[in-house]
């Protein structure tokens, strides 16, 4: 009779109880950081190419790999990628996490993965979910310049949750930039969930975002969202091809909520989905993006905002954000009696020999934008790129001023926008306002403006409107509907 030892009767019998076939370990989570050259890793995992100076990690025998990093004094992100590029063969999820009670403040992570350098490659193209906890920048974030990062499709969740502190410009993605760096960077991310919940219950402030790239970031960046292909088209993106090339990208979702909890707090709550404000020729890309931005705080009449936003351009000069679609939910809610804006689409430039575009090329985009509180301001489409402003001038005189920034334009297909605000002393509630930029609709829009429950002065409410040469454009049929319970309203 044939012996069958203990160690394989063990094996098979966790196997039926944990229904794994047998042959396939329940692997425990690696915990140390991937950094290259000076990680703990051995051969078995870790190879290295001398030719292209990168570093080889393999998980494929283990079919749910995962990296659990919890930061300590010297180690705040689970991978980073600065002298040698990296590559992750299979899936790998990755989770960073504080440790509150290390040291005499304790100990929390930067990033998640981060690439510092120039010409470096962190190739993750299988991809996994990333996770960070209580982190104090970008969940993943590129520095420097010519770097390429593939993140592969999986769900991006930062959870924060802020005793004291500033909650300040954090995003799921992100490229930095400043000292001159920033330039020529790429990250291509698959399909999934970007989700940020901020909670600040000190008398900070509160900022995040979904997908950016910086305000201090130079040129020539781009980020990719919803690939699907072979990493073989990559340069086909460009400006003239990306009406094309979007319709090529899958689904993402990005949810957003920043809370500030203390009433005594008048610091901003501020929500971007998606943000592009970087110097210059800077894209962003997608397919069909699901965005949901929310903000929530106390600031007062001469305090700061809260501002939900879906979609945003700002400050540079002939950016892109690029969709096939999207569905935009933006909503804030001040609790005091301050300012709070809602906006699902914001496309502003103050370079005057620019134009910056936001384009949604296919039909059946939805914004819905909601503000809630005292000073409001909801805007489902704003092409700002125009303002008057007062000048004392010719021996005290006063002038108003016409100040005509870069051009703008929001091209999108046919277009559902409702814009609502509930209360308010002092309201501007539009569907499309076009401040000296243009907005183009290639399809139907439906147009409805709510307002609830406003005070009788000081409102603007309409469905278009179009100033200091702003133009709107609609191709197909237009329907506006105003609900105003007050009977002075402007229609």
């Amino acid at each position: 009779m044939k012996r069958v030892s203990k160690n394989l009767t063990k094996a098979v019998t966790l196997s039926v109880i944990f229904m794994l076939p047998y042959g396939m370990a329940w692997a425990e989570p690696y915990t140390d950081v991937i950094s290259g050259a000076n990680d703990k890793y051995t051969d078995g995992i870790k190879e290295y190419d001398e030719d292209t100076n990168t570093y080889i990690y393999d998980f494929t025998k283990d079919t749910d790999a995962k990296l659990e990093v919890t930061a300590t004094e010297n180690q705040d992100n689970a991978i980073s990628v600065i002298d040698s590029s990296i590559q992750i063969k299979g899936k790998l999820d990755v989770t960073v996490k504080a440790d509150k009670n290390g040291g005499d403040n304790g100990y929390f992570s930067r990033n998640a993965i981060y690439v510092q350098g120039d010409n470096l490659l962190f190739d993750r193209r299988d991809g996994g979910n990333i996770t960070q906890t209580d982190g104090k920048s970008s969940a993943v974030r590129i520095y420097g310049q010519g770097n390429t990062m593939y993140l592969g499709s999986g769900d991006i969740e930062q959870i924060i949750n802020k005793d004291s502190g500033l909650i300040q410009d954090v995003s799921g993605i992100e490229i930095f930039g400043g000292n001159k760096q920033g330039n020529n960077n790429l990250i291509v991310y698959g399909e999934g969930t970007i989700k940020t919940t901020a909670t600040q219950n000190s008398n900070s402030g509160n900022r995040i975002s979904g997908v950016e790239i910086d305000i201090n970031a130079p040129n020539n960046n781009k980020i990719i969202l919803g690939y699907k292909g072979n990493y073989d088209d990559l340069e086909d993106f460009t400006k003239e091809n990306l009406a094309e090339k979007v319709k090529q990208l899958g689904d993402v979702t990005i949810y957003l909520t920043a809370s500030n909890t203390s009433d005594k707090n008048h610091s901003e709550s501020r929500v971007t989905g998606i943000t592009n404000t970087a110097h210059n020729e800077n894209i962003i890309a997608g397919g069909n993006f699901d965005i949901t931005a929310k903000a929530s705080g106390y600031t007062t009449k001469d305090d700061n905002d809260v501002t939900a936003t879906g979609v945003s351009i700002g400050y540079g000069k002939n950016n892109i954000i690029a969709a096939n679609k999207f569905i935009i939910t933006a909503e804030a809610e001040n609790k005091s009696d301050g300012k709070a804006y809602a906006m699902g689409i914001s496309n502003e430039s103050i370079a005057k020999d620019s134009i910056n575009y936001v384009n949604a090329f296919e039909d059946g985009n939805i914004i819905n934008a909601t503000a809630t509180g005292n000073i409001l301001t909801v805007n489902g489409i704003l092409a700002f790129g125009a303002k008057t402003k007062k000048e004392i001038i010719d021996y005290g005189k006063e002038y108003i001023i016409y100040d005509k920034y870069g051009n703008v334009e929001v091209n999108t297909g046919a277009i559902d926008i409702t814009t609502t605000t509930n209360n308010g002393t002092d309201i501007e509630n539009i569907g499309i306002r076009a401040n000296g930029g243009t907005v183009n609709i290639n399809g139907n829009a439906g147009i409805t403006v709510n307002v609830n429950n406003a005070d009788d002065t000081n409102s603007d409410v309409f469905g278009i409107w179009s100033n200091l040469g702003g133009t709107v454009n609609i191709e197909g049929a237009a329907t506006i509907t105003i609900n105003d319970d007050r009977l002075d309203a402007k229609k």
